[in-house]
């Protein structure tokens, strides 16, 4: 008789947990020596008004400026005490905020990692001064090719959706914002019906899903994930927009020139000669120097 192979068992077999305040937690066991919490949102660009471009991203850098039980700083100075990394990202249909850390910093971990994400301070102090980190961070990206490249290809594809603007933001719309609205925005949108926590690691997957679900604050909308009446109110802010783009019918070829860079850059002769007949300030001072009495 001929021998069949033996069916291989599938790589992952996660367990799927639903909290009744809509807490989505997914868990799984695996022979590693670390433990890895990943906590998503199902809120990110696309969720904004054309006046508040850029939120999402913001908030996500606010998450690390302390709450009412952590300082700024302190949670990624306790992460880094325990050898563990951190870091969080934001996209148009997503943010999500993640933790790798031993298995036995777990239990010490989550609750901070629950903490931040749930229940920031959103000070005025803080939020002004990480304004200025964006406003940077938006610079960089308009000297990325790559990233001016996805820019246009996205508003080229999505003309009339919310996924032709940029995650970011734009420099006008991030000096708009203010604090008061990203304390709303996140009342809004960051509650655990809308939020999946997702850890795998070397711990019993009965520990994981405790470990989680131990560790939402107290006092937090508790409501039905399925239940659409108990969803908090948009407070203004537009629904994403169901309706799919017009479908493409023709290729559509499009070129677009850098303002920065549409200028000729000068050959290498007459940078040489511009250089000469400019001397530098310092040169300039110190012959005048050597030439005074």
């Amino acid at each position: 008789m001929p021998v069949k192979d033996p069916v291989a068992p599938p790589l992952n077999q996660p367990t799927v947990h639903r909290l009744t305040n809509g807490l989505t937690i997914v868990a799984e066991q695996l022979p590693v020596d670390a433990v890895n919490l990943n906590l998503w949102f199902n809120i990110g660009s696309a969720v904004e008004d054309d006046d508040i471009n850029g939120m999402a991203h913001f908030l996500e850098h606010m998450m690390f400026k302390g709450t009412e039980r952590l300082k700024s700083g302190e949670f990624e100075q306790i992460v880094e005490q325990r050898g563990a990394v951190a870091n969080a990202a934001t996209s148009q249909d997503y943010t999500h905020y993640h933790i790798t850390m031993a298995p036995q910093d777990f239990e010490t971990l989550t609750p901070l990692q629950m903490d931040i994400v749930l229940q920031p301070s959103i000070s005025d102090e803080a939020f002004e001064r990480e304004r200025s980190v964006i406003l940077e961070e938006i610079r960089r990206a308009d000297d990325s090719p790559g990233r001016q490249s996805f820019f246009r290809a996205m508003a080229i594809a999505c003309p009339d959706m919310p996924y032709a603007r940029p995650v970011l933001g734009t420099p006008d719309t991030v000096r708009a914002l203010r604090a008061d609205q990203m304390r709303q925005f996140h009342k809004t949108w960051y509650h655990p019906a809308a939020m999946t926590a997702v850890a795998v690691g070397n711990l019993p997957v009965e520990q994981l899903i405790e470990t989680v679900a131990d560790s939402v604050p107290d006092g937090l909308l508790v409501k039905g994930a399925d239940d659409a009446d108990s969803m908090p109110p948009h407070y203004g802010l537009p629904p994403v927009s169901s309706a799919a783009s017009k479908p493409f019918t023709d290729i559509i070829r499009c070129e677009t020139t850098d303002p920065a860079r549409a200028a000729p850059r000068p050959s290498a002769a007459a940078a040489a000669a511009t250089r000469r007949s400019r001397p530098c300030a310092a040169w300039s001072r110190t012959r005048a120097g050597r030439a005074a009495p």
